[in-house]
């Protein structure tokens, strides 16, 4: 899936942390381990969901999600904030909820980012098929809960129009 982490030996003995490898679903080259840096990542974020915003019946189009430091337009959500005994790095999780939409095979509707004073704000590519329908326009919600170590922290929404001809899709 596009992200896979893996342990991998930092420089304090015995402590490890996640590499991040391709989130495209390229084959994994090899991977850059260096110490993470122990500063702490912004408290705050929004919710990225990036995409087309209508397509037609059975095309398959990029989602990007993954953190913020800004409102995206077209997301509804608010502002998500860590827990306060959230220290440093950390691993957000986001589970991708897209009723009407297929994923490509071997991607998985949940995403792990880790987040680190030098990667604030990662993402992570999904690529999303949109059904067929007997509907000429479809409104379609793709929703994403965000949550650390268990505990949800928030959730964002993004509407896909889904045409069943270009002529519908024109219209929109």
């Amino acid at each position: 899936f596009p992200t896979e982490a893996a342990p991998v030996e930092t420089a304090e003995a015995g402590a490890t942390r996640d590499v991040e490898r391709p989130r495209t679903g390229e084959p994994a080259g090899e991977a850059r381990t260096r110490p993470e840096d122990p500063r702490d990542p912004p408290r705050s974020f929004y919710a990225l969901l990036e995409g087309k915003e209508a397509v037609m019946q059975e095309e398959e189009f990029d989602l990007v999600v993954g953190l913020s430091p800004r409102q995206t337009d077209g997301v509804a959500g608010p502002p998500m904030r860590r827990p306060e005994w959230s220290v440093g790095p950390y691993t957000v999780h986001i589970q991708v909820i897209a009723d009407g939409f297929s994923l490509r095979p071997g991607e998985s509707p949940r995403v792990d980012l880790r987040v680190t004073y030098d990667s604030p704000y990662p993402r992570a590519y999904l690529h999303l098929r949109a059904a067929p329908s007997d509907e000429e326009i479809d409104w379609r919600a793709v929703r994403a809960i965000y949550s650390i170590d268990g505990h949800t922290i928030g959730m964002a929404e993004r509407i896909v129009v889904v045409a069943r001809t270009e002529e519908a899709r024109d219209r929109i």
